[in-house]
């Protein structure tokens, strides 16, 4: 994330009329942007507990994925707020002619998966967090682009 700021150049003119070296007018000669960027740190116990949330989705998706979707899905990041209210879970889709259509299958089913991920880590968590699903297209990004770099 980058916070822009816009800084002022200055150009300091001496004033011919005036006798005193001390006193500069000042004159603005151009604006530029600033870019800071702004790294936002997550805590260890929310590294963990990301981590967790990966690998027991993961282990649903394998286990019912090629059932109910008819196609493999991958859990490639998942982050977590500060709270721990909250979970959001980035989908590969692989084999699947939709992906959008069965992002929209697991949202539909999102109950249903939070209840067995809280089966799952029932003696480590003790709230399971709200869960969102978002499609990961990373991979077609890079195939894109690899694309048209060849031509």
């Amino acid at each position: 994330m980058y916070i822009i700021f816009k800084r002022c150049h200055i150009k300091k003119e001496k004033n011919s009329d005036s006798d005193d070296d001390t006193q500069f007018p000042t004159k603005c000669v151009s604006l530029q942007p600033v870019y800071i960027r702004v790294i936002i740190m997550n805590s260890t116990r929310q590294n963990k507990i990301a981590a967790l949330l990966q690998k027991e989705l993961a282990n649903i998706f394998i286990a019912d994925g090629r059932n109910l979707y008819n196609c493999m899905i991958t859990v490639t990041k998942t982050t977590i707020t500060s709270d721990l209210s909250i979970a959001r879970a980035y989908l590969s889709v692989y084999m699947a002619p939709d992906k959008e259509a069965i992002v929209a299958a697991i949202r539909a089913n999102t109950k249903d998966i939070r209840f067995r991920l809280g089966q799952r880590i029932r003696n480590q968590l003790r709230v399971v967090p709200q869960l969102e699903f978002f499609l990961d297209d990373t991979l077609d990004y890079i195939e894109h682009i690899d694309e048209l770099l060849k031509k």
